[in-house]
């Protein structure tokens, strides 16, 4: 009978700080893992905001040529003249 007793105590004195350690370790991973998640998050952003500039750059762009080439044209008739 003493024998299972010590058994019992030993298992708890290796199982109750396994299992603290193991809890402990896995809500500093979560609170790491959601912190990775927010900075993701304002890099996505960050870059969403970026590709949208450079659109808004091609379509400026492309008004910039349109009317360069109206000026070259305009250019060119003053030349006729």
């Amino acid at each position: 009978m003493n024998e299972i007793i010590v058994a019992v105590i030993s298992g708890l004195c290796v199982a109750i700080p396994s299992i603290y350690t193991t809890l402990k370790s896995s809500k500093a991973n979560n609170e790491l893992f959601e912190y990775k998640i927010g900075e993701l998050k304002e890099d996505v952003k960050i870059l969403s905001d970026k590709v949208q500039a450079h659109n808004n750059f091609g379509i400026r762009l492309t008004k910039v040529e349109e009317h360069l080439s109206t000026l070259k044209e305009e250019i060119n008739d003053l030349k006729r003249k």
